[in-house]
């Protein structure tokens, strides 16, 4: 069978199959091919578009002359090959394809991308895949027929378009101005940018029409012009138009927008769309129309007339200017025409230079400092104006002018009248101080000639003198007082007469003309020589009792030059003058007065003085008194008690009894107590008593002596605690403070006999400058402590006494008056203040006020009751005393404790002793001392060669000055006299064992 002739003629791919021999192949000869083989052969031969047929389970490839153009050089040996085999780098690709079709199936790829090596290196190329089954004779899928229609060149050139597309999307989204793409006659909205969504808030318009997307311009043209752009082609240019639409917050407002509608086109030059592009000019826009409004209202306002406004060139020439600087000036729009008007024509000489500074300032500056000068009118007279001037960006000069002129005048005016007055005032202060007559009216006459610019000026006083005259010149200005004098004395004529009675001004515009002057002889007229005078002004000077003291005349040579506003000056003047010679009159009555009197007052202030002091010793003696008569009765009573004990003793001890010896040494010792209580009363009250101040938690001390005060004062009163929280330390003496407390709990517990309420409160306190004063204290921080009763109170007289030595309200036996002196005496020897609050009937509050300690709360020991503590382990105590009886006592004690002890009996022996080279573990020494060297003098001598030495002060009568102020140093302690032995001898112990509480 041989091969049919149309093979031979189906292309050049035919050619190639007809004469291939395939009788090796798994196809066999082509005589032997199936009838269905060869049909689907021709079909694809035949066909225009590249087709490929895989025959039977291997995929022999036949296929026309397209697609061996699209094998490229794998052809012709692809031909006749196994699909695997002759497409190995999609191979897995095939295999799928094959399988799929050959059970049946179809399929279709668009734009599928393979890399495939058609020409030798590997090349990535885009198809369109259509692949179905190929039946044979019994209708079952033989081959496979592959349509292949390569899209390598359309998608890339698609994706070329799409990456311009994006740059352009991107170049438009990142567009200053707003865009929107739409397509469509309904413009349909494909894009919009940045600009778009920021203005507009258009995120969500993108596929929707623009009428649905933005329905708030329906109305106001601007879907018209879409229409018609889209169904024209042509563009539409607006420029600033108005667009009213909502804001997302729901707030209406109208924006200026100047945008481009332009039509879209496809390849065919087919409308597609709409581009819109734009800009939000509203600011701009807004900003043109102030400043046209600016425009119109600077040229309405150039119309003013009162303000004149000239433009000039570079050159200085006017080039225009308004009606009202033409009205100021007097020159027309023809002399501005004319071009001669310039700024040099308009200035004065003297000005120029000012005016040429001005415009060397515009060169320099853009503009003028705003001052005022003169300029020319037409007629050639003067106008003053203030001037300021701005260099416009062409170079011209644009310039207000303000006429000033009667602005001037008036401050002229003022001037001279300000002037005026404070020559009045200078004259009126100055005449106020003057006693001395004549100074005084030569001030007065000087004074007149200057405010109403006269020429010439006199006094004339009217005064008779020795020769029986009355007038007679006092003061003189402007000229010498020959010129008055030569001409002899004046009479009362017709001008000059009248001023001395009192019957008004006399005021004559040129007195030569005056019918009132020149009538008498022999002069008939002004006499040869006299003042040249013309212009003349007379005012009379009155006296309060209405006496005429004189008359103040004025002239000048010209005529008119006084007028009514002088007449009024020197009225006031005169009045002025009047008052000062009055008051010179007097004060020369009042020093005569004086010299009689002063003696006098001298002589009583002396018996006053003397009246004073008789009365201040009468006071103090009384006081005195007082003060020494309670100390006196107060004594009395303790040394009749201790006297009259220790005469019972000794009586009984002669009589050989010992029996109930202890009644009356226990009398005695309770009188010496209460005499050793009145003593540190005393010291309190004076701030004499030697303190043991420490670092102290006040709130501690008065919550630790609640209970033994509640006990002081019984069941029947209430008692109270307030403690401030965070309430600050002070400085004080504890057991002091702790007497006070209690001395004003009784006090207000015997205020409340019928039982009632004690408050004690403390609390932090900040006192500035009035808080402070009002209780003589220095501005700072204080603590306070408050003692408040509920009892009868007290009235003014009584608190204004109640701090006075052995004053007291209680009855006769039932209180010293002693305790709030000692009180007293406590806190303000302590820095502080005690203050009282009472109304009768309402209750009293005591209020104690001490400084802020800032320093830290130290650890105190607790001691016990103090008894005599035999532990001396042979130290030396040196004892210094002038009393014998109290050194033997002390002398006694170190002994019995078993210490060595050593005397002297004052400060210099006493220091002797210690700048030796014997040991001395402890120095006890008075306070007091004879010998020029007190006790803490004797110590601080002793403490330069023995740093560490103990000093223990015994002190009846404290000096303060000896102690340091009443503070103590380190390693000092102080026992007040009297003292028990225990006392004295557990102090001692616990200063030499090093036990003692530490001194601050």
């Amino acid at each position: 069978m041989n091969t049919p002739e149309w093979l031979k003629k189906a292309g050049h791919t035919g050619q190639i199959i007809a004469k291939r021999d395939w009788s090796q192949t798994s196809l066999g000869p082509i005589p032997t091919w199936p009838q269905s083989l060869m049909t689907a052969l021709g079909m694809v031969l035949m066909s225009p578009v590249p087709i490929v047929m895989l025959w039977g389970q291997d995929g022999i490839m036949l296929y026309n002359d397209a697609y061996s153009v699209f094998a490229g050089g794998r052809h012709p040996e692809l031909l006749g090959s196994k699909v695997r085999e002759g497409w190995p780098e999609v191979a897995d690709f095939n295999d799928n394809v094959m399988r799929v079709v050959l059970n049946g199936g179809t399929l279709a790829y668009q734009d599928q991308e393979l890399t495939l090596y058609r020409h030798g290196p590997a090349e990535q190329v885009w198809m369109n895949l259509d692949y179905s089954p190929v039946l044979d004779e019994r209708g079952r899928p033989a081959g496979v027929m592959a349509i292949v229609i390569e899209t390598t060149n359309r998608v890339l050139a698609d994706r070329r378009a799409s990456t311009e597309r994006e740059r352009l999307l991107q170049t438009f989204e990142q567009a200053p101005g707003f865009i929107v793409s739409m397509r469509g006659p309904e413009h349909r909205v494909e894009f919009v940018n940045a600009a778009h969504r920021r203005l507009f808030s258009s995120d969500q318009w993108v596929g929707k029409t623009i009428r649905e997307a933005f329905p708030d311009i329906d109305g106001q043209g601007f879907f018209e012009l879409l229409d018609t752009v889209y169904a024209t082609g042509e563009r539409v240019v607006a420029t600033a138009q108005p667009a009213s639409f909502r804001q997302p917050d729901g707030y209406e407002e109208v924006r200026f927008l100047s945008f481009v509608y332009e039509a879209t086109r496809d390849a065919d030059g087919k409308i597609t769309g709409v581009l819109c592009e734009g800009s939000d000019v509203t600011e701009g826009h807004r900003a043109q129309e102030e400043l046209r409004r600016s425009e119109q209202r600077f040229r309405a306002a150039l119309e003013i007339e009162t303000v004149g406004a000239i433009y000039l060139d570079v050159r200085g020439l006017v080039t225009d200017a308004n009606d009202a600087f033409l009205h100021m000036s007097g020159f027309n729009r023809e002399d501005i025409g004319a071009g001669k008007l310039s700024w040099q024509q308009l200035t004065p000489p003297e000005w120029q230079e000012a005016s040429a500074r001005a415009w060397a300032e515009i060169s320099t500056r853009g503009q003028t400092t705003p001052y005022q000068k003169q300029y020319f009118r037409k007629d050639g007279t003067r106008w003053w104006a203030l001037f300021a001037a701005k260099k416009l960006p062409d170079g011209s000069v644009f310039e207000f002018v303000l006429d000033t002129t009667e602005q001037k005048n008036v401050e002229a005016a003022l001037l001279a009248e300000t002037q005026t007055l404070e020559l009045l005032n200078q004259t009126g202060a100055a005449v106020s101080s003057q006693l001395e007559l004549e100074p005084l009216v030569q001030m007065i006459t000087d004074a007149g000639v200057r405010m109403i610019g006269a020429k010439f000026g006199a006094y004339f006083h009217n005064v008779m003198d020795e020769t029986g005259e009355r007038l007679h010149l006092f003061t003189l200005s402007g000229a010498e007082r020959d010129a008055f004098t030569r001409m002899g004395r004046p009479r009362a004529t017709g001008v000059f007469g009248p001023t001395f009675r009192n019957e008004g001004v006399i005021r004559s515009d040129d007195i030569l003309q005056d019918p009132r002057y020149g009538q008498f002889e022999p002069h008939r007229g002004m006499p040869e020589g006299h003042l040249p005078v013309r212009s003349y002004l007379a005012v009379s000077v009155v006296s309060r009792t209405g006496e005429v003291l004189g008359g103040l005349i004025f002239g000048h040579p010209d005529p008119a030059r006084f007028n009514k506003r002088h007449e009024k000056l020197i009225v006031g003047l005169a009045a002025q003058a009047a008052i000062a010679i009055d008051n010179a009159r007097l004060f020369k009555q009042v020093q005569e007065a004086n010299e009689t009197l002063e003696q006098r007052v001298s002589e009583r202030t002396d018996e006053l003085g003397q009246a004073h002091e008789a009365l201040r010793q009468a006071q103090k003696m009384e006081a005195v008194g007082q003060l020494t008569g309670g100390i006196a009765h107060d004594f009395n009573n303790l040394l009749a008690g201790i006297s009259g004990a220790l005469e019972a003793i000794e009586r009984r001890i002669a009589k050989g009894k010992t029996q109930d010896l202890e009644r009356f040494i226990g009398g005695a010792q309770q009188s010496a107590r209460r005499a050793a209580a009145l003593t540190q009363r005393l010291l309190a009250f004076s701030r004499r008593q030697t303190l043991d101040p420490k670092p102290t938690d006040v709130n501690r001390l008065v919550f630790g002596i609640e209970d033994l005060i509640q006990r002081t004062i019984g069941p029947s009163i209430h008692l109270e605690v307030v403690g401030a929280g965070g309430l600050w330390l002070a400085k004080l003496d504890p057991s002091q403070l702790e007497n006070a407390l209690l001395n004003l709990a009784i006090n207000a517990r015997d205020a409340m006999p019928d039982g009632g309420r004690i408050t004690i409160e403390t609390a932090n306190k900040w006192l500035d400058n009035h808080g402070a004063r009002e209780r003589d204290l220095p501005p700072g921080q204080y603590l306070s402590i408050c003692v408040t009763d509920t009892g009868t109170g007290m009235p003014k007289e009584i608190i204004e006494r109640i701090f006075d030595p052995f004053f007291t309200t209680k009855p006769i036996g039932q209180g010293t008056g002693l305790g709030l002196s000692m009180i007293y005496g406590f806190v303000r020897q302590s820095g502080g203040q005690v203050r009282v609050y009472s109304e009768v009937g309402e209750g009293t509050t005591m209020c104690m006020y001490f400084p802020r300690f800032t320093g830290e709360l130290t650890n105190e020991d607790v001691h016990g009751e103090l008894v005599p503590v035999d532990v001396g382990d042979g130290e030396t105590v040196l004892v210094i005393d002038d009393e014998a009886t109290v050194r033997m006592l002390v002398v006694e004690v170190l002994e019995e404790a078993g210490y060595k002890a050593l005397e002297a009996e004052d400060g210099p022996s006493g220091l002797k002793i210690l700048q030796s080279d014997a040991r001395i573990d402890l120095l006890i020494t008075d306070v007091g001392l004879p010998g020029g060297l007190n006790g803490r003098q004797v110590a601080d001598a002793a403490r330069r060669g023995r740093p560490e030495l103990k000093v223990l002060f015994i002190t009846g009568y404290a000096e303060n000055a000896a102690v340091g102020n009443g503070y103590l140093d380190a390693g000092m302690a102080v026992v007040t006299k009297p003292f028990t032995l225990a006392e004295l001898g557990s102090r001692i112990s616990e200063m030499i064992d090093g036990t003692a509480i530490p001194r601050h």
